[in-house]
């Protein structure tokens, strides 16, 4: 059984990972929001004249998950 200090000590380092998390986020997007914000452009103007989004697994992800992936963008 968790005691309250266990538990509020656990609490506590989730509370500091989630505010780390989101001051990394908040940096990267801060910093690379031009350039994905191209990146988006480019790919909605490949898309528009037909294009398609390919998508590749890596060790550990269920072939069934890239291929539901696949079918629901059509």
């Amino acid at each position: 059984m968790t005691s309250a200090l266990g538990a509020s000590a656990t609490g506590g380092r989730l509370d500091e990972a989630l505010a780390e998390r989101t001051r990394a986020n908040r940096a990267f997007f801060e910093a690379e929001s031009e350039r994905l914000a191209r990146l988006c452009h480019r790919m909605a103007e490949r898309f528009a004249r037909g294009g398609r989004l390919v998508v590749l697994t890596m060790r550990g992800l269920p072939r069934r998950a890239a291929t539901r992936m696949w079918r629901s963008s059509r």
